[in-house]
């Protein structure tokens, strides 16, 4: 019985092995946070036209504080999409969903500083949809629902303008006991005048470095035939 019990739990083990293999994409170690490229695409009308739009999706992992993200790249004073001078604020989270038990009516999502919330639009005290704020920022997030974001206790306010790429500061990663947990945390947008090639991005605490595309001079911008437009969505994350 008992070698039946250790070959039992061998077995679980590999399974929960492969599981998480499969939850982190290939470069990233077990256990690491990392960004992920949601889309990226050329604004062809609006105020930001002549532009482009990228969309980076921020993953948890079981050994990450996940304290700061980092993208690296030239002239990023070039921002469109900032305000008060060098902040970053179009970015949703697990707080502007309501996710991880911080509701909206406990008074710890600042709702009133997201582009978005995501709101009951129907009655029936179930949220359902974004609802866009009043901030200059205003927009809808059209790449996940708020069910999508799992980690509650991740606070990503706004990001911060440096002068070699942007950073993300998770002010409450300290303080909370899910601060190491896989999941989808926040996914944020940048536009920008150059177009797509490969900066670096950095999580920081048990995270992780990788190339990504992002905003980069020419003449090192990618070809957007060759990457098929760009439109890259993310492989979901079962």
């Amino acid at each position: 019985m008992k070698l039946e019990r250790v070959f039992i739990l061998a077995i679980l083990a590999i399974g929960i092995s492969i599981a998480k293999a499969d939850y982190y994409p290939p470069g990233v170690p077990v256990g690491a946070s990392w960004v992920e490229l949601v889309e990226c695409s050329f604004i062809s009308s609006g105020p930001e036209a002549g532009n482009y739009e990228y969309i980076y999706d921020v993953w948890g992992g079981s050994n990450s504080w996940l304290r700061y993200i980092t993208l690296v790249f030239e002239d990023s004073d070039l921002t469109v999409n900032v305000w008060d001078g060098t902040r970053l604020r179009q970015n949703w989270t697990a707080m502007s969903a309501g996710v991880g038990g911080l509701l909206h009516a406990s008074g710890y999502t600042y709702p009133e500083i997201w582009p978005s919330n995501w709101e009951d639009t129907d009655g029936d005290a179930v949220a359902d949809a974004w609802v866009p704020t009043t901030n200059d920022w205003a927009m809808l997030n059209r790449w996940h629902d708020g069910t999508e974001y799992t980690i509650g206790e991740h606070i990503w306010t706004r990001g911060q303008v440096i002068e070699y790429g942007i950073v993300w500061e998770n002010t409450n990663s300290f303080w909370w006991a899910g601060w190491m947990a896989e999941g989808l945390s926040n996914t944020f947008r940048i536009v920008h005048p150059y177009g797509p090639g490969m900066i670096t991005y950095i999580t920081s605490q048990g995270g992780s470095t990788g190339q990504i595309i992002g905003p980069v001079p020419e003449p090192a911008t990618l070809s957007l035939l060759a990457l098929g437009g760009l439109a890259v969505l993310r492989h979901r994350r079962g």
